[in-house]
């Protein structure tokens, strides 16, 4: 009836771990699964897709974090090159169009010159891994897969945007290495 109140569409939220983006073939698949479950698909949910850093980046993370707290510059340096190789390789197996690749391998260097290099620089600095700089270190991978994704599926055709827990997006406790989300203060999709 005229005036009265339509239900929002259903939301669906399907989160893929690290193996299920650990290289191109395997974004392809989540594509398809999303493909699958997105309305025109399957439902008529609107789909909200997490992503896991790729397979092994957040432990590569960790460590050239470590390696940083040692004093071990040219370990982390290392590390960092094997994370650019890894999602750069990715990208141009992703990506047909190249100039969508060059400007998505620009932003995965910037993001690690951003906060990769920063992080890097003040935990070897203090000499000491903190909570805080831990957390910014791991959630690197995350923004990475997520941007990749977002992009990849944009070559597609298929509708998407990247939402960033960090742009205000999900608010957390402020429990560095073990912050929960706080729901009520979350920004509602």
């Amino acid at each position: 009836s005229f005036g009265a109140e339509q239900a929002a569409p259903p939301l669906r939220v399907i989160k893929f771990g690290g193996s299920s983006v650990g290289n191109a073939d395997a974004f392809r698949g989540v594509h398809k699964v999303l493909r699958y479950y997105a309305p025109g698909g399957r439902s008529k949910a609107k789909v909200v897709c997490v992503l896991s850093a790729m397979m092994g980046v957040t432990d590569k993370l960790i460590s050239a974090a470590e390696e940083a707290a040692k004093g071990n510059e040219s370990g982390s340096l290392a590390m960092r090159e094997k994370l650019y190789g890894l999602h750069a390789r990715t990208v141009e197996d992703l990506l047909f169009d190249v100039h969508a690749q060059v400007k998505l391998k620009d932003y995965v260097e910037q993001i690690l010159q951003e906060t990769f290099d920063a992080q890097v620089a003040a935990i070897a600095e203090k000499g000491e891994l903190e909570l805080h700089r831990m957390d910014a270190m791991a959630a690197i991978g995350e923004t990475l897969s997520n941007t990749m994704m977002s992009q990849y599926l944009s070559s597609t055709g298929t509708a998407s945007e990247t939402v960033y827990a960090h742009d205000e997006f999900i608010k957390t406790t402020a429990d560095a290495g073990g912050a929960s989300a706080d729901i009520d203060a979350s920004v509602p999709l």
